[in-house]
């Protein structure tokens, strides 16, 4: 074996006769790129260089009081305009505070972490009570709540593909619109 290091060098005649590795106990064959350790070399370590760091680098975000307040009162304003306002109305109001605090962690462009989160759902259940199911208990809410956090896949605002659709196609004629295939006689309007 002419190198350890580079197999392109290593002919197949000679990987065939040192498939077994034994060349490689040989330390008397060593080559310039191998260095061998012993009992008299000292091994000496250069310290390590200080961190390239200020010293307000804490090594994760800080967010100001004031923004960490603001993002505190966003948050129960959502609370409160998803409340549940009637009877078998848990469901779209949870929803819909899902895609909310879906939509304010993408202009975050971070998570909310789960104090954020979890203040957010108590205020709207607090605040839903006197409407939710007796049946059902806080811990099945909060359970479906944060199954439906991870299932958003358009928070709230991103919705205007669909708008933009929909005024495109108002504003076609009867001639232009497009045919339904299995609904013939659909509705034009």
């Amino acid at each position: 074996m002419k190198d350890l290091f580079d197999v392109t060098r290593i002919d197949y005649d000679d990987f065939e006769a040192n498939r077994d590795l034994w060349s490689v106990t040989d330390l008397d064959s060593k080559g310039e790129r191998v260095t061998v350790l012993t009992k008299e070399h000292q091994l000496l370590f250069s310290p390590l260089p200080p961190p390239h760091v200020s010293p307000e680098s804490h090594g994760f975000p800080v967010y100001p009081v004031s923004n960490s307040q603001e993002l505190g009162n966003e948050l129960e304003e959502l609370a409160k305009c998803n409340v549940c306002t009637g009877g078998d109305t848990a469901r779209e109001g949870r929803w819909q505070l899902a895609r909310d605090l879906n939509a304010v962690e993408k202009r975050l462009a971070r998570n909310l972490n789960p104090d954020e989160a979890m203040r957010t759902f108590n205020k709207w259940h607090g605040l839903s009570q006197p409407y939710l199911d007796p049946k059902k208990s806080r811990d099945d809410y909060l359970a479906r709540f944060l199954g439906e956090l991870g299932k958003v896949r358009v928070p709230t605002g991103e919705g205007e593909v669909l708008k933009k659709a929909l005024e495109r196609v108002s504003t076609l004629s009867v001639f232009e619109l497009p045919i339904l295939p299995r609904m013939a006689d659909a509705p034009q309007t």
